[in-house]
């Protein structure tokens, strides 16, 4: 599975339409070339809005990715970014997804998206180098999260379908629940505390399997150099 190998070239999101409240603007300390385009301005944006949609598409670039799952339908999202010129990034939820472009045509680079959602979404997000955290989905139809290089966590997770993609990071679940999952990493380790899977199939290069008071009922396991570790039996999450 080549898909945690695009990641590394994901740099900013997709079109979107409006915008928020900006909450500031400023020079950034280092500059960085996008599509041969410098970035020398940073800034930041509120999403804070009823939502309707029962699913959410990210794709992060290098951005550090942290959601927390809430009971009511409504979701705010505090957008870190690097713009061509000041004031110039159009940031918005639009169909399902966080979306951008600029007044200028220019490129924006987010480095960082952090906030509440939904907790009954499916999600679907990625970040090149970025580390995702996702927690407290508790009725979540579905996950799919991928990273290039950083470390993915998922804490307090119950959802029909997760499904993990890592280059070199390693990932992290505690007290999650899931029906089915599919986790590959390239060399990076897999921890599941106090978790209960039925059915997963873990694919990793080098990392090794470590289960601590956590069950997987059916198991497929295949690694080069990695093994399974088991400590402890499963407490049943309730």
């Amino acid at each position: 599975m080549m898909r945690h190998m695009t990641l590394f070239l994901i740099l900013i999101l997709l079109l979107g339409i409006q915008a928020c409240q900006v909450s500031c603007n400023g020079i950034s300390e280092g500059n960085t070339l996008v599509e041969g385009y410098r970035l020398n301005y940073v800034g930041e944006i509120e999403l804070n809005e009823a939502y309707s949609h029962d699913s959410l598409e990210l794709s992060g670039g290098i951005a550090g990715i942290e959601l927390n799952g809430v009971a009511e339908q409504h979701a705010r999202v505090l957008v870190k970014y690097k713009e061509y010129e000041p004031s110039d990034a159009i940031i918005s939820f639009s169909e399902g997804k966080i979306k951008t472009e600029s007044k200028s045509g220019k490129p924006v680079l987010l480095t960082s998206v952090s906030g509440t959602i939904p907790n009954n979404l499916k999600l679907n997000v990625e970040s090149g180098t970025g580390t995702i955290k996702i927690a407290n989905m508790q009725r979540s139809a579905g996950l799919i999260v991928g990273s290039g290089t950083g470390r993915v966590d998922l804490r307090n997770i119950q959802s029909k379908d997760i499904s993990l993609d890592t280059g070199t990071g390693s990932v992290n679940l505690e007290n999650c629940v899931a029906v089915r999952a599919e986790i590959n990493t390239g060399t990076g380790s897999i921890k599941l505390k106090d978790s209960y899977i039925e059915s997963a199939m873990v694919e990793s290069g080098t990392g090794s399997l470590y289960l601590k008071d956590s069950t997987i009922v059916q198991h497929e396991f295949s690694s080069g150099t990695g093994k399974i570790h088991q400590e402890g039996e499963y407490r049943a999450i309730k």
